[in-house]
């Protein structure tokens, strides 16, 4: 057997919660059969760390991809019918041509993480195919118009009006698009597999599976029933996404002035690499950017609680899964939590108004057999989500599509 996968990177060992999805699926195709990996993102083989070590029957290739000019990209996105933005800044040109040289005259399956690599090559290869959904964006999209965009004091009301008025087409068109492209990629490939039943019902495509996203505790569970002093409230993830961004900033600015006025002591951790916007915040008297972190453990260690304060973003998170399966009691929002099929005050506790959120803060550091129910609920949950579990169903999905195949 053969197979393709196209990849934007892929980090070995895995580090982020998209790292960890797209290893252990492609360790699946790896151990497979032969397995050929091509990069979408220019820095992609820089990413791969020992992936040649950890797959040595993996052939990679890395082409030099580049964003289409603004003058390019703006009209070919306005005239399309159906492109959303990040597709139609990507030139393909570079790519396509290395991948024609490359590229073997045959595969089982080719395996696509997002739907940038099945528009950049998917009419270039003749196999059955997967495409893998960890975020809806249109989902994601939607959410951003939710949120008011920064005040700007140096235009005029005027213009501030146009802008919002421009921003909101600008996201409600991207959002549709997203929606209607997801649907058409749908209707050309084997299978589309998403992270939970919510994004499958969002999708709506007769040939969705579900992948559930997973956690595998690599020592034994560095939660605490103890609460420290101070009480410290963690923050996992890179930072480098932009959910996950926002909802660092949100944190800073509207949950935690509520959270000092109950806990005066409380510390705020961000636990991840950063850019510059989210490592401002440790301005902060109550709170601490650790930058990149080796081992997320180390961060989890000193957590009395995990907070997951995201307004947007799609999928499941990983974090939560992670929190649970270290015994740590999580505090969420609706966004950060859809998906998991948890319920608040039975796994984790569920906030969405800053007030509120601040309010199940302190109650999960002040009430100690509230702490032990919601650590007792999350593990037994996080024991049933496991990369070994997904990987399990990821095999099944591959040999459905490979038996549907007609012999040639």
């Amino acid at each position: 057997m053969r197979f393709l996968a196209l990849v934007k990177s892929l980090t070995t060992p895995p580090v982020s919660g998209g790292d960890q999805r797209l290893h252990a699926l492609v360790s699946c195709l790896a151990e497979a059969g032969d397995l050929d990996v091509v990069f979408l993102h220019p820095h992609g083989a820089e990413r791969r760390g020992g992936a040649r070590d950890a797959w040595p029957n993996v052939r990679f290739l890395a082409p030099v991809t580049k964003s289409v000019p603004k003058w390019r990209g703006h009209p070919r996105w306005v005239l399309s019918r159906r492109l959303p933005s990040a597709l139609a800044f990507t030139d393909r040109s570079a790519i396509r041509r290395e991948f024609r040289r490359w590229a073997q005259p045959r595969y089982d399956i080719a395996f696509f993480a997002g739907a940038d690599g099945w528009y950049a090559l998917s009419d270039l290869v003749d196999a059955p195919k997967i495409v893998d959904l960890p975020d809806l964006l249109d989902v994601w999209v939607e959410r951003q118009r939710t949120i008011a965009p920064a005040s700007d004091t140096t235009r005029p009301s005027v213009a501030l009006n146009v802008r919002d008025r421009l921003r909101g087409w600008r996201l409600a068109t991207t959002s549709q698009r997203w929606t209607e492209y997801y649907r058409f990629m749908a209707t050309k490939v084997a299978t589309v597999t998403v992270c939970s039943a919510l994004d499958a019902e969002r999708l709506g495509a007769p040939n969705v599976r579900v992948l559930p996203n997973g956690y595998d505790r690599r020592t034994g569970p560095v939660g605490r029933p103890e609460v420290g002093t101070p009480p410290t409230f963690v923050f996992p993830g890179l930072m480098t996404y932009g959910p996950n961004a926002d909802g660092a900033k949100y944190f800073v600015d509207d949950i935690l002035p509520e959270l000092l006025r109950l806990l005066p002591s409380a510390r705020f951790v961000i636990a991840g690499d950063a850019p510059p916007g989210v490592r401002k915040l440790s301005e902060h008297a109550n709170v601490e950017v650790t930058g990149w972190i080796d081992d997320m453990d180390t961060a989890l260690a000193r957590a009395d609680a995990v907070v997951v304060p995201l307004r947007v973003g799609g999928g499941t998170r990983i974090k939560i899964i992670e929190a649970w399966a270290h015994h740590i009691p999580v505090v969420s929002t609706s966004v950060g939590a859809e998906g998991l099929d948890c319920a608040s005050g039975r796994e984790l506790l569920l906030a969405d108004a800053p007030e509120a959120f601040a309010e199940a803060c302190r109650d999960i550091v002040s009430n100690a057999t509230l702490r032990g129910a919601l650590v007792e609920a999350g593990s037994a949950r996080a024991a049933a989500l496991t990369w070994t579990a997904t990987r399990e169903v990821f095999r099944d999905v591959v040999r459905n599509v490979t038996d549907a195949r007609p012999s040639s």
